[in-house]
C-alpha cells in the first residue's frame, strides 16, 4: 500500500480489508475491470458528469438504461477495441 501511495495515489483501498464503495467518493472515472457488481457499486462513489470506463465489454443493457443519467459517459474499451482494424493498433 505504501508503494500506491509513493507513486501519488490520493486514497488506497486494501480491498481484502474493506469494501471501496464506503471508502471513496466523488472519483473522475472508474476503470471497470471486474464482472459481478462492481459497476453497480462503483455508481454511487462517481461525482456528477463523471465515467466509467468498461474494460471488460459493455455494460447490461437493462442496468446501462436504469443508470443511465448517473453515469454519463460510459465507454466500453473492449468493445472498442474489438472493432478496431488489426492494422491501427499499436504494436
Amino acid at each position: 500500500m505504501e508503494l500506491v501511495r509513493s507513486l501519488g495515489a490520493d486514497e488506497v483501498v486494501d480491498y481484502k480489508e474493506e469494501e471501496f464503495e464506503s471508502v471513496l467518493r466523488d472519483c473522475d472515472v472508474v476503470l471497470g475491470t471486474l464482472r459481478g457488481d462492481a459497476i453497480e457499486k462503483s455508481i454511487n462513489i462517481l461525482k456528477p458528469g463523471a465515467a466509467i470506463v468498461s474494460l471488460i465489454g459493455p455494460l447490461d443493457a437493462a442496468f446501462a438504461r436504469a443508470n443511465l443519467a448517473r453515469m454519463l459517459p460510459v465507454i466500453s474499451l473492449a468493445s472498442w477495441f474489438s472493432t478496431v482494424p488489426t492494422s491501427s493498433r499499436a504494436r
